[in-house]
């Protein structure tokens, strides 16, 4: 099975299922897809905010600093697709800081 259809597949079960195949692609296989490094971000982006929202401070805490990690600890993937999702959901300067510290 082709692994963007795995990865589609496993967020309309769970977005934490998508997370955990995405950050084994990308550190064990060494995925170099930026749509997948992408969706990464955008899937810990996301669980970040449900977290927040569901006022979960461990989890808000966990996901954020995967978050922070993986923009800091490579460079495929879009900053400007990932700003603008950050942007739209007024996500902290922290994030800010870390995008552009990469460009």
């Amino acid at each position: 099975m082709p692994r963007k259809a795995v990865i589609e597949y496993l967020s309309d079960i769970s977005p934490l299922l998508a997370t955990r195949y995405l950050e084994f692609l990308i550190a064990e296989r060494q995925e170099e897809s930026q749509a997948f490094h992408d969706r990464l971000a955008e899937l810990y982006i996301r669980t970040t905010l449900n977290a927040k929202r569901d006022n979960k401070q461990e989890d808000i805490e966990e996901q954020y600093g995967k978050l922070l990690k993986f923009l800091d600890t490579t460079e495929l993937y879009n900053v400007g697709r990932i700003y603008g999702i950050i942007s739209s959901e007024g996500e902290s300067i922290r994030v800010f800081i870390t995008l552009f510290g990469s460009l």
